[in-house]
């Protein structure tokens, strides 16, 4: 999510999830808004708001065939779970998304996850396993023209000290 707006975001966030109680417009059929919406109020840092958001697609994505639904929650259930201490297995959460989302080629959801995943792999030290995870993520984004989300990958690999290539746009 770029966060240029985060309240605004929320507001949002909140009128669909109140809409939710009154119309079913989960998966498929409607735009994903879930996991973005919870990934808005972890950074607005409503926690508890997060995680009912996220149990809730959860279960309705249990109740789903749609193999895309589980993994795109998964980027705001694996930063709960790291928030909560319990690091591997919000690595092992992410790590799985991206292994669920690969043969789907959804390359958007897929670069989210790989950006979720080295962004998460570099804040507790794997330094070199999260570049490698970010230059991914950069591939994607860069095939994609995604370019707000590209140099976001960008600041993110040399934050980590070892990102040194800036993918082109493809053309």
């Amino acid at each position: 999510v770029l966060m240029g707006d985060v309240r605004a975001g929320v507001r949002a966030g909140n009128q669909l999830a109140e809409l939710q109680t009154t119309i079913d417009f989960s998966q498929p059929g409607f735009w994903p808004w879930e996991d973005t919406y919870a990934r808005l109020l972890l950074t607005a840092g409503d926690t508890e708001a997060a995680e009912h958001v996220v149990e809730a697609a959860e279960e309705r994505s249990r109740s789903s065939s749609i193999a895309s639904a589980t993994a795109r929650i998964a980027g705001p259930r694996a930063s709960l779970l790291i928030q909560q201490g319990d690091i591997a297995a919000g690595l092992a959460v992410l790590d799985g998304a991206v292994e669920q989302l690969r043969p789907l080629q959804l390359p958007y959801y897929e670069a989210r996850l790989l950006f979720n995943l080295g962004q998460a792999l570099r804040r507790v030290g794997k330094r070199k396993q999260a570049d490698d995870v970010l230059a991914q993520a950069s591939d994607l984004f860069s095939a994609m023209g995604a370019g707000e989300f590209l140099a976001m990958t960008n600041r993110e690999r040399r934050a980590g000290g070892l990102g040194q290539r800036t993918p082109q746009f493809a053309g």
